[in-house]
């Protein structure tokens, strides 16, 4: 199919849109080109066509339930609303709960590892406690014997 450089005004002048000037311009021009004439045939045909169509009306009833349910419209946003705050409430809730647990776990399992060492062991970990647990535990069956070591390990503090 042929182009031509003026098909491209063809709307513009199907609509009235272009100005008197180039209207006229545009009316000359199609008394000489033989695609534009074609599809300026095929657009008034399209335009009658649809001219002539009949929209669909509704019917009482559907109108009827459609402001029946307009009256719900409301309520219904409501209530959607909610349950995205709720979702949203309990993943906070989900996710804050997780946190705490492995927050927990991890000091528990620090406390579980500290107190399964022995007074030597802490001692040997941390030096300032061996003064604190020589004092506390100097009674204690067994650890008689640690005494001197704990307190060389706590730099002859007693």
């Amino acid at each position: 199919m042929n182009t031509c450089e003026m098909q491209l005004l063809l709307n513009r002048y199907f609509d009235d849109e272009l100005p008197s000037a180039d209207r006229a311009g545009f009316e000359r021009h199609l008394c000489d080109c033989a695609p534009c004439t074609a599809e300026l045939q095929q657009l008034r045909g399209i335009s009658s066509a649809l001219h002539g169509l009949q929209y669909p009306t509704a019917s009482a009833d559907f109108l009827q339930r459609l402001e029946t349910l307009s009256e719900n419209v409301p309520d219904v946003m409501v209530m959607r609303f909610t349950r995205r705050l709720t979702a949203v409430a309990a993943a906070i809730l989900v996710a804050a709960t997780c946190h705490w647990a492995i927050v927990n776990r991890e000091s528990a399992s620090k406390e579980t590892a500290a107190a399964s060492l022995t007074r030597m062991e802490t001692a040997m970990v941390d030096p300032d406690s061996a003064a604190t647990y020589e004092n506390a535990s100097s009674n204690a069956q067994g650890d008689v014997q640690l005494d001197p070591l704990m307190s060389n390990l706590a730099g002859g503090r007693q």
